[in-house]
């Protein structure tokens, strides 16, 4: 390898040519949409690691990968009606349909060998959309990355829709 840059790149899910990542939305018998692949590669089947960041450093438990993906939040808000402070209780849960987009962490690279431009897949990560409890605005949060490499395996296996 003579050079190399390293760039992160977006699919966006909502896009008509990225409908095949994104359906179905609810998982069949016989298929999966690209998210709930992923999930379940790493909470079901424990085949992937999930990290906690782009350079695959630091894994993270599947403990904190499951309080991401579903929470209960506690608290207290006013009823407008009594102007009263009154306890709710909010259940949050992230599903495969609420991923928005794909981050995709990739390296170009110049291979003296063969004297060609190169470029390799490193890393995935599902964003989802998330409510901001303090500011109650809408937030694209990564949830984890995946080294790609190692997710190679377990996304050619999958069967994915097909308009």
């Amino acid at each position: 390898m003579y050079w190399y840059k390293e760039y992160k790149s977006v699919i966006n899910l909502k896009l008509k040519p990225n409908h095949p990542l994104y359906f179905p939305t609810n998982p069949t018998r016989y298929r999966k949409n690209f998210a709930q692949t992923i999930f379940d590669a790493v909470l079901k089947d424990q085949k992937l690691t999930p990290y906690d960041d782009e350079y695959f450093a630091d894994e993270i438990p599947l403990e904190k990968v499951q309080k991401k993906l579903y929470r209960i939040e506690k608290g207290m808000k006013e009823d407008f009606d009594t102007d009263e402070l009154v306890a709710y209780v909010d259940t949050i849960r992230i599903l495969s349909s609420d991923i928005i987009e794909i981050v995709v962490r990739e390296e170009k690279f110049f291979d003296k060998k063969r004297s060609v431009m190169d470029q390799r897949i490193l890393g995935l990560a599902p964003v989802a959309l998330i409510q901001n409890p303090e500011t109650f605005e809408w937030e694209k949060t990564i949830l984890f990355w995946v080294y790609f490499p190692a997710a190679r395996q377990t996304l050619s296996n999958a069967k994915i829709y097909n308009p």
